[in-house]
């Protein structure tokens, strides 16, 4: 079983604390917890909540070129009551994820697994607002990719980053004003998997600044 994490946990900091020595550089995923148990298969993620945006999401934010990136870490927030209040955080990293993924069908299993508690690391019943605070609380800028924001720049996306991003459900207002910069990647709307490959590219100079 995966090491689940209670609110009294997080007060000392356990998680966010390892998180913040291990990972210069975080994703912030917001999505919708669905009801009823996890399907069988990774293929039935499309079905559930539309859960297989994530996984695509997961392949873009952390394998970049194929190679699971270093120092980096994805947040999964999956709320329970739909206004951010009551939900339950899941981090993919190197302490779960395989080192090299190159399609959706080599991460979406982990994203399974995790669903049913069975891998990475998860703290339960935390407010959205209350893991944004805390994760600026350890030093980090938390930069919120939406649409209608100025164009995204070399110089926003150095280390010390959280990038908060919707993926089938949009992040709700209340986080968004709490993040240091709102920033988009172009002026039309994006899958949530395209915006995370071009901020990677523009994190790994693969695009001009």
């Amino acid at each position: 079983m995966a090491k689940i994490f209670r609110y009294k946990v997080l007060e000392n900091m356990d998680l966010f604390y390892d998180l913040s020595r291990r990972a210069r550089s975080l994703w912030f995923i917001y999505s919708v917890k669905p009801p009823g148990d996890p399907p069988k298969r990774w293929q039935g993620l499309v079905n559930y909540g539309r859960l297989d945006v994530v996984s695509r999401v997961l392949l873009a934010a952390l394998y970049p070129g194929g190679q699971l990136l270093q120092n980096s870490a994805l947040l999964l927030y999956l709320d329970n009551s739909r206004d951010g209040k009551d939900g339950d955080l899941v981090v993919f990293d190197e302490a779960c994820m395989p080192p090299r993924a190159y399609y959706e069908h080599e991460v979406a299993p982990v994203l399974l697994s995790a669903l049913r508690g069975k891998a990475c690391a998860r703290a339960e019943s935390l407010s959205l607002i209350f893991v944004v605070r805390r994760l600026k609380r350890l030093g980090y800028r938390v930069l919120a990719l939406r649409e209608g924001a100025r164009r995204i720049r070399r110089s926003d996306v150095d280390e010390g980053v959280v990038f908060l991003l919707g993926s089938y459900y949009d992040v709700p207002e209340k986080a968004l004003s709490e993040a240091d910069i709102s920033v988009s990647i172009g002026p039309c709307s994006y899958l949530a998997s395209h915006v995370a490959a071009f901020v990677n590219a523009l994190r790994l100079g693969v695009l001009a600044p």
